[in-house]
């Protein structure tokens, strides 16, 4: 890569140089898990497009970062960096939310609300706000006065607050479902369940630390330092990645003993061990007669 122009961070839209060595190694990393998230699309388990296309952004976004080092001033670089990274989670939560419906699809007796009902609710919601962040990004990247900066910024920011509180209804929705799936005694993997509540906390972290950082403004502290990007940003969504990944979501929900083997091997001992109760008790009767 060509050496770095010449550029005072004061003239950089990033207000220093993006690190080439973070950019690098993110892109690889993305990179790896948007190649495992294609395999997984591509096996006709369409429904994990939503997080194909979201590790697409943050791999996209990293590759930006990367050539920022060599073009701090690059306005359009800025802008391609910050709607990708922004818009990812958004496409995370949808895939969440989808992993929501069809555990209830699983055990529909454990909910008061269809799989239907829920996608409609939560991706309505997920869809509403990728929308403000889109618009709210676009406006406060490009933006040449305070006030359609301060605008934009704004409007991000009301987006991320609504993916916030859809995913507080999520979380919320999805113990009760949980609560009632036990007392019914149907038993999930734990692994599944972990690791989706692992990638529902490292998104709320990651929005949490987004909603500060722009409430701080663009030349805020937060925002001008890159290590808190790194940590509470790209750190957080590939450990999401690397979640759904090892997850395995297409092949565990194609092959139902993953979700609920316990569940159907526990309903099967318990046919087996009446049959064979009742059939001891014929043979007793037969016997005393």
């Amino acid at each position: 890569m060509a050496g770095p122009t010449r550029c005072r961070p004061s003239q950089s839209p990033f207000s220093y140089r993006p690190s080439l060595d973070a950019g690098i190694a993110f892109s690889v990393l993305f990179g790896l898990t948007l190649l495992v998230s294609i395999y997984f699309t591509a096996r006709r388990r369409l429904w994990f497009l939503s997080f194909t296309l979201g590790a697409a952004l943050e791999f996209a976004g990293w590759i930006s970062r990367a050539l920022a080092y060599g073009k701090p001033c690059s306005k359009d670089i800025f802008i391609a960096q910050t709607v990708c990274l922004i818009l990812a989670p958004a496409l995370y939560s949808a895939a969440l939310y989808i992993l929501l419906g069809v555990l209830v699809q699983r055990a529909p007796t454990a909910s008061s609300i269809s799989p239907r009902t829920y996608l409609i609710i939560f991706c309505t919601a997920d869809f509403i706000s990728l929308l403000l962040q889109a618009i709210g990004g676009g406006m406060a990247s490009g933006a040449e006065t305070k006030p359609l900066l301060d605008t934009g910024t704004n409007i991000i920011i009301g987006g991320i607050f609504a993916q916030l509180a859809a995913m507080v209804g999520f979380t919320v929705l999805a113990v009760i479902f949980l609560w009632h799936a036990k007392k019914l005694n149907v038993v999930f993997d734990k692994t599944v369940l972990l690791l989706a509540l692992f990638a529902t906390v490292l998104i709320f972290v990651r929005n949490v630390f987004r909603a500060i950082e722009l409430l701080g403004g663009w030349n805020g502290y937060l925002a001008t330092t890159e290590r808190f990007l790194i940590g509470l940003d790209a750190a957080p969504m590939l450990l999401c990645q690397t979640c759904f990944c090892l997850l395995g979501l297409f092949d565990t929900f194609a092959r139902d003993s993953s979700l609920l083997h316990r569940q159907r091997r526990k309903e099967v001992q318990e046919k087996d061990a009446l049959r064979s109760s009742e059939h001891s008790s014929q043979t007793s009767l037969r016997a005393g007669a």
